[in-house]
């Protein structure tokens, strides 16, 4: 059997075992990011990745990295999270997500000085964004089983008004070129 990959938004041929940073584009990964649906497609209305990773990118201690931590999406589809863990460490999929952020952390060398404590915070602020997203795009807000502590993320203020994808990939590629260039 071939080796799988994909053919990319700029024409690019990605793989999923070999991944480099020359397969990378972020054209690729804004274009992407803005035309998949966070909590696969369950919202009251059209919510991208893109948005999500500009509002994470916001909240930050590293911007940068906020921005960029889902990037690894473009390439393998925004998975939601009770899959993703029943799946589990060694399946295809998470060895095929950490390909492509290795190839992303190789394409953008910001990436490679990320701290452990700001990839905690990304983490946290995340996980609050989430319960954000759940209250305001879900029908009836998160499910009582997801068991979301609101003492331990709480919601931010402020409501959310969902982006177009043309104008969430444009609002990813300025945040993108504002950070890049500090």
């Amino acid at each position: 059997m071939k080796e799988p990959w994909i053919q990319t938004y700029t024409g690019k041929q990605f793989s999923y075992l070999e991944a480099s940073a020359d397969q990378i584009s972020i054209e690729d990964i804004a274009r992407s990011l803005s035309h998949l649906c966070r909590f696969t497609g369950h919202c009251k209305t059209f919510y991208s990745v893109a948005q999500h990773s500009v509002l994470v990118s916001q909240k930050t201690h590293n911007p940068f990295f906020g921005l960029m931590h889902d990037a690894d999406e473009a390439y393998t589809g925004d998975m939601n999270r009770p899959l993703k863990h029943f799946l589990g460490a060694g399946s295809f999929f998470e060895r095929a997500a950490n390909t492509a952020w290795y190839a992303i952390r190789d394409k953008f060398p910001l990436l490679k000085e990320v701290t452990p404590d700001e990839e905690a915070d990304c983490k946290k602020v995340d996980l609050r964004m989430l319960v954000t997203e759940s209250y305001e795009l879900l029908l009836n807000g998160p499910h009582p089983d997801w068991q979301i502590n609101k003492f331990t993320h709480p919601r931010y203020d402020g409501e959310i008004t969902p982006w177009l994808p043309d104008y969430a990939m444009r609002r990813f590629l300025d945040r993108f070129n504002e950070l890049n260039a500090t």
